[in-house]
């Protein structure tokens, strides 16, 4: 009987980490970020996903109508007394009027929304146009624009700033700028470790809001 690979080569099972993502902003889509005063966290949702959470965030109006659906289930609750006085068949009824009402709720909401997208029309071009500069096409940018096109403008200075950003080891993001006006969000789907060590401060040519967004526990950054 042949012996397993790892008893052959004295070696354990191997430790499986996360693998590091990078996402490159100009400094010119990074003030985008800043003005439209997106967390980093969001910029990794689903492009329709995160503009309904910025509509709902700028929006002059309350977009959640969950508060009418309290008010039915109070109605329907006070007709609970009703189908115990009648006939079987009522409760189907009134199950039937519930659920096309709650639906209706549902869709109504759904309209709000889209209305204020409407509204909002700006503001939400302004940052599907972002969102697409960053995911082509709704993709990682690692998938879309290859390694090269960052080396030949940046040579080996980019590739000693991946080695310094990456930690394979280390369970958050962060966000740096690297020298060439570039700035790398780090993502991992795990939770940021406890007590992770600081980060050195950047040059003051940098700016202070840069440096404040460094400056948050990497929890608060994903």
């Amino acid at each position: 009987m042949p012996l397993p690979l790892l008893q052959v080569i004295s070696s354990c099972i191997p430790i499986l980490i996360l693998r590091n993502a990078a996402l490159l902003i100009s400094e010119k889509n990074a003030r985008k970020v800043n003005k439209l005063q997106l967390e980093l966290k969001d910029l990794f949702l689903k492009r329709n996903a995160l503009i309904n959470k910025k509509v709902r965030q700028i929006s002059n109006i309350d977009l959640d109508l969950s508060s009418f659906k309290k008010i039915l289930e109070t109605q329907f609750d006070e007709l609970e007394t009703l189908i115990r006085q009648t006939d079987a068949s009522f409760e189907g009824a009134v199950k039937a009027q519930k659920t096309k009402q709650f639906k209706g709720i549902d869709h109504l909401e759904e309209r709000l929304l889209k209305a204020q997208k409407v509204k909002l029309k700006d503001q939400v071009e302004r940052l599907a146009l972002l969102h697409e500069q960053l995911f082509p096409g709704g993709k990682l940018q690692e998938r879309i624009e290859g390694f090269g096109d960052f080396y030949l403008e940046h040579g080996n200075s980019f590739i000693d700033f991946l080695v310094e950003t990456f930690e394979p080891r280390r369970n958050s993001s962060s966000y740096r700028q690297t020298g060439a006006g570039k700035s790398c969000l780090l993502r991992c789907a795990k939770t940021a470790r406890r007590n992770a060590p600081a980060r050195k401060p950047l040059p003051a040519r940098y700016g202070t809001n840069i440096q404040s967004r460094l400056d948050r526990p990497a929890s608060q950054t994903l």
